[in-house]
């Protein structure tokens, strides 16, 4: 006999009750089948354990819809449903699936579903990220494995990803793209679909050494430092034509003058070029 409890927390509820029935009955009597599917009695996710034990295509679908069902730990129970997501999708040549009705794929995708949505996805797990990063670290491909996948990739068939990307390659965004783009986006943070996680956060500033210039890190590597055309781009941007601070004219507004001959009021203007000639006693 196995006792589950000693690997993984469970529940202990019907659903419990009725795998410890599938699996005890058949490793008592073998199925009469002639086909058959090997399970681990305590799955490989959970513990390696080397107790299995022969099943129908029906019961090896049963028993994986009764796992996620009575599994407490949480990281245990996403793959579980993982792994019954697999049993209902993936084909494989040396297994048989098993056909489901609709209910039964609604409850399995629900839960698939809710699995992998948010922060749950596998890919976003910080030990699963880690574990792959030391695994690559350091690899490198060998020519052999360059020419296989040289080999594979020039006899596949042209996807529509390969037309879109080959019919917008050399392509320029127009004013009207990149309105209708600011807009959506302006739309999207103002009802808070779409949030900016660097938003509020002051980045460090690093100083160019050729130009003197401060910026951050992305436009430091992108122009400046190893890239010695800064200082020329400097240049020319500081001697673009247009009216410069010194040669603007401020114009004042009109004083009033008396005459002191005729006693009349006239503006600044009129009276040193006209009025004073006039009213000259000489």
């Amino acid at each position: 006999m196995f006792n589950f409890e000693e690997y993984c927390a469970i529940n202990d509820n019907k659903y419990y009750k009725w795998y410890c029935n599938i699996i005890t009955k058949r490793i008592k009597n073998e199925p009469n089948d002639n086909y058959c599917e090997k399970h681990h009695v305590i799955p490989k996710c959970i513990e390696k354990c080397d107790m299995v034990v022969k099943l129908t295509a029906r019961e090896h679908f049963v028993v994986h819809l009764l796992l996620p069902r009575f599994v407490k730990d949480n990281q245990h129970k996403q793959k579980l449903i993982y792994a019954l997501w697999g049993i209902c999708n993936q084909a494989n040549a040396l297994q048989k699936r098993v056909t489901i009705n609709s209910r039964t794929y609604e409850d399995v995708k629900k839960m698939f579903s809710k699995r992998i949505s948010g922060k749950n996805h596998w890919m976003k797990d910080p030990e699963r990220r880690r574990k792959l990063s030391e695994k690559c670290k350091g690899r490198k491909m060998s020519e052999e494995t360059k020419q296989k996948l040289s080999k594979m990739f020039s006899g596949r068939k042209i996807t529509w990803k390969d037309k879109i990307s080959k019919s917008n390659k050399g392509k320029k965004r127009n004013e009207k793209m990149n309105e209708a783009q600011s807009k959506r986006l302006k739309e999207e943070y103002k009802n808070g679909t779409r949030t900016n996680p660097t938003k509020g956060i002051q980045r460090e500033k690093f100083v160019c050494k050729y130009c003197g210039e401060k910026c951050d890190v992305a436009n430091i590597k992108k122009w400046h430092n190893k890239n010695s055309g800064c200082v020329e781009r400097l240049k020319k941007k500081n001697n673009k034509p247009g009216k410069r601070r010194s040669a603007i004219v401020h114009k004042r507004s009109p004083r009033n003058i008396e005459c002191p001959v005729c006693k009349k009021i006239y503006t600044d203007q009129y009276f040193k070029k006209v009025h004073s000639q006039k009213c000259n006693p000489s």
